[in-house]
């Protein structure tokens, strides 16, 4: 029996409504991603990456065509239900890191799981912060942290609810080269562990981390289509673009 793919969708649309002008920021997209996939959506600014991310993320809907979420319509299911989901389920990362600046990294590492039902909740935080290496900043605040241990921040939270997939938009886009090329390796090595990751980039050597890559111009999937099983390690990637950088 063949498995189904963790997310399917086929001929996704989303249109702005300004005025009495429509404006469609995503033009007929299909594609899967499968359980243990580690996919980047790639292309220039305004092409329509973090609306596809929102929609997939399940914090936006499509305007129409077909969005199936571990074998069941999105569309069949309520607000109340898509959010007990993304708590569940879903991980975010964001540019922005998104944390609270006046508390520890273990309380903003805690917040998911205010409605969560794992039992020794303590734990489970203190094992996610151990895993992005920061086990040794657990006290302190968010802002006594350099970027790049704050996007660390950001994926330990997105990982203490053990969601089935994590949502990355562009982030090592605040970050210098060195912390950038950290965080990826980090979400390599979840990658490995089991996780479904998708990232979100406008930096084509970021994406070159994943396994398979979509590019979109225009709200469309390009004739770049879906390169499948990258040539580097994530160590390996590390070494070429640093190098890069030195240049």
């Amino acid at each position: 029996m063949l498995k189904k793919p963790l997310i399917k969708v086929r001929n996704l649309q989303k249109d702005y409504l300004s005025g009495d002008a429509v404006s469609s920021v995503l033009k007929g997209i299909s594609f899967d991603i499968d359980q243990g996939e580690f996919l980047a959506i790639w292309g220039p600014s305004g092409c329509g990456k973090s609306t596809l991310m929102h929609i997939l993320g399940l914090l936006s809907r499509p305007t129409s065509g077909f969005y199936e979420f571990e074998g069941r319509n999105v569309n069949d299911y309520n607000d109340d239900e898509l959010a007990g989901i993304r708590n569940k389920k879903v991980g975010f990362i964001f540019q922005s890191f998104n944390l609270l600046p006046k508390t520890t990294v273990l309380e903003n590492v805690k917040l998911p799981l205010v409605y969560s039902e794992f039992r020794n909740r303590e734990e489970r935080v203190r094992e996610v912060i151990d895993a992005v290496g920061l086990s040794h900043r657990i006290n302190h605040y968010s802002g006594q942290l350099s970027g790049g241990e704050q996007q660390r921040v950001a994926i330990a939270r997105a990982l203490v609810n053990n969601p089935e997939i994590i949502f990355a938009d562009e982030p090592t886009g605040n970050l210098d080269s060195k912390a950038g090329l950290q965080i990826m390796s980090i979400l390599r090595e979840f990658n490995a562990k089991g996780h479904t990751i998708v990232l979100v980039t406008h930096e084509y050597y970021t994406a070159e981390f994943a396994k398979s890559i979509i590019c979109l111009k225009d709200g469309q999937v390009t004739d770049c289509g879906l390169v499948s099983k990258q040539r580097f390690t994530a160590k390996e990637k590390i070494k070429i673009n640093e190098s890069k950088t030195r240049k």
